[in-house]
């Protein structure tokens, strides 16, 4: 919500917003630009990742003038959990790699090597 509420002053109304989890390691600008196009090419209000069989809920391309609103309302009901905010919205699911939109919980899901770990 934050990003939703600094965007009403920095940018244009018809434009996307991109909500990107910080723990999304293999995300790339790829897997953004072809969110943002479906959004762009369609008359939905939000494009979600679909990948192993599951939503993503951690990354989600937003028109933010008819999203802004809804989930500001929602909010204030008080709504936290993503999937419930945005459930009265037009949603597309574009399918993902299963890679693309992993979600690292724990340090040692990281590919990385370190002395501490």
């Amino acid at each position: 919500m934050t990003v939703l509420r600094w965007s009403q002053s920095n940018v244009p109304e018809d434009d996307t917003v991109v909500v990107a989890a910080c723990d999304l390691p293999n995300l790339t600008s790829t897997v953004v630009v072809s969110m943002m196009h479906r959004l762009s090419t369609s008359n939905v209000d939000i494009v979600v990742p679909r990948a192993g069989g599951r939503v993503h809920w951690s990354l989600l391309a937003l028109r933010r003038s008819s999203c802004i609103d809804v989930l500001a309302a929602e909010f204030a009901r008080g709504k936290r959990a993503v999937h419930r905010a945005v459930a009265t919205l037009e949603r597309f699911e574009i399918e993902m790699d299963t890679e693309a939109v992993v979600n690292v919980n724990e340090r040692n899901m990281l590919p990385i090597s370190s002395p501490n770990r």
